[in-house]
């Protein structure tokens, strides 16, 4: 199967004492907001892990592939069970979370396209983000070069 495409844009940012650019990659939403309701309504079945990003205790990061939009997504999987041996209140805590940035939808922000849960694991699928900077990232190059 064809390989999508992340839709980005690049901006730079010039470090002053060095005159060294710092390479941005970001999102202009425009097609991550046209397939954001068609995977609204989604479920694990709708989607093709294609690696695993970051594993630990409570959360696992994965790329997947919406089947029906060929958009590549993020899946982020909270164990619900690691969850709750923090504190009883962990789970709900993830839920409004992630309710309250899934209406979020700014260009600055990673898109949260849906939720949803089995027994043992809160899905969450948001925006991939191809090779993109943190801001934590960037403020480090910054105090770095100047």
């Amino acid at each position: 199967p064809k390989t999508p495409k992340p839709h980005s844009k690049v901006s730079k940012i010039m470090s002053k004492k060095t005159n060294r650019a710092i390479v941005l990659s970001f999102d202009d939403g425009s097609k991550h907001l046209r397939n954001r309701e068609t995977i609204k309504e989604s479920s694990l079945k709708d989607f093709e892990v294609t690696e695993c990003v970051s594993a630990g205790d409570m959360v696992e990061v994965l790329i997947a592939i919406h089947k029906k939009t060929n958009t590549i997504v993020a899946l982020k999987c909270f164990d619900k069970s690691q969850l709750a041996e923090v504190s009883d209140e962990a789970i709900s805590i993830v839920r409004k979370q992630f309710s309250l940035h899934d209406s979020l939808v700014h260009h600055n922000l990673v898109h949260v396209f849906c939720t949803f849960e089995t027994e043992e694991t809160i899905y969450v699928v948001m925006e991939h983000v191809n090779n993109g900077l943190t801001l934590l990232d960037v403020m480090n190059e910054l105090i770095t070069n100047n």
